[in-house]
């Protein structure tokens, strides 16, 4: 049975927790800022710990570094970064449904043939925000490597540029300050 541990530190004491992966309390106790004390609660349960989340905002660095030298594997878990990150998902989604419910309109709404652009920029649009969200996915699935990281951000880009393609088509206007130019074999 895989075993999951967590460490929440305070200033002179820790509070150990160890869940199965069907969220479980498997142990739970106030434990002296001692690695002998740690490491004596853990080590009934240290074949099955897959892995101990350590909170990392205040004193962690002797602990985290102890269990790594008696071969534990420690992930730190900061939580404003966890804070950041769940914004992160939930404007995600958000962002994402309200664009890819304005793409899908605006390839619903281009009828005729002289709106082909419009809906080939609704159509890619969706494409857009179905790939960040896949490569976002994939990102955290794979614990953030930098390759998968770029490539979300490159994917941003290519969600920004996707939506000025829609939005061009939204209004073919000539850009401002350009004058068309006439034909000098035209009659005026």
């Amino acid at each position: 049975m895989s075993l999951y541990a967590a460490i929440d530190l305070h200033s002179n004491n820790g509070v150990l927790s160890i869940i199965d992966s069907e969220d479980r309390v498997q142990y739970e106790r106030r434990l002296p800022n001692d690695l002998s004390a740690v490491l004596g609660a853990l080590e009934p349960f240290r074949e099955q710990i897959v892995a101990i989340a350590i909170e990392s905002t205040y004193n962690w660095y002797w602990l985290a570094d102890g269990l790594q030298d008696h071969g534990y594997h420690v992930v730190l878990a900061n939580p404003a970064r966890v804070a950041i990150h769940f914004t992160h998902r939930l404007g995600a989604m958000v962002a994402g449904s309200i664009l890819i419910a304005l793409g899908l309109f605006a390839a619903a709404s281009a009828r005729s043939a002289a709106s082909h652009s419009l809906r080939r920029a609704g159509l890619l649009l969706v494409a857009a925000v179905a790939l960040q969200i896949c490569i976002g996915v994939a990102t955290v699935h794979f614990g953030v490597p930098l390759t998968l990281a770029t490539l979300h951000n490159a994917g941003a880009a290519f969600l920004v540029l996707s939506m000025v393609c829609l939005l061009r088509a939204l209004w073919p206007a000539p850009a401002i300050g350009v004058v068309p130019l006439h034909r000098a074999d035209s009659p005026r």
